[in-house]
């Protein structure tokens, strides 16, 4: 099919649809509300906030809708929330997820989990089969220069951490580390 037919079709379904699209939202988003509400009434702190968004495979989901998706800024802020022997792990899975995904010098800037047309369109949370990293801001397009400092800064941390308990097992978790800790220095001298 050719891209103007393709087009077409797409807003001609979407013309089409979009009555029964939004009826959908509306009533999606006054039952959430409702059940939103009576969660914050019911003593939601932050540390009940930071345990329902914790991602298993390491770091935070940010936000719900299409941004219930794990971005390496805000799961390193929220990081600084927590001073406790949990963090330690949270922490050390979360740097070993940037680590994993490490590519060419660029660490990830958020891990795609969240299909976004149905979430923006129909307020669903559909989930990825896999979640894919993302290297580039998505409202400039351009590499994002503040994620690779923080994975510096985390491992730091996490070695800090490990340091205090046995030096032996931080020295050995460092050196795992070490070729991407310079991979992601050297990201910098390209943008001097």
């Amino acid at each position: 099919m050719s891209y103007c037919l393709m087009n077409t079709l797409w807003s001609v379904s979407f013309i089409t649809l979009s009555p029964i699209i939004y009826l959908y939202r509306g009533v999606y988003q006054i039952v959430s509300c409702c059940s939103t509400k009576k969660k914050r009434l019911f003593n939601y702190n932050l540390e009940n906030q930071l345990r329902d968004n914790l991602s298993k495979k390491g770091g935070y989901k940010a936000g719900v809708g299409h941004y219930a998706n794990v971005w390496t800024r805000d799961s390193f802020f929220a990081l600084f929330a927590r001073n406790s022997s949990e963090s330690i792990k949270i922490k050390t899975d979360l740097a070993n997820r940037l680590q994993n995904n490490i590519k060419k010098g660029v660490v990830p800037f958020t891990f795609h989990e969240i299909m976004y047309i149905p979430a923006v369109l129909c307020g669903l949370k559909c989930k990825r089969s896999k979640a894919t990293p993302c290297y580039t801001d998505e409202k400039l397009c351009q590499q994002v220069m503040d994620a690779n400092s923080q994975y510096i800064i985390l491992v730091h941390q996490v070695w800090k951490s490990i340091k205090s308990k046995s030096e032996a097992k931080a020295e050995k978790w460092l050196s795992r580390h070490e070729k991407t800790l310079e991979d992601a220095l050297r990201f910098y001298d390209i943008h001097r």
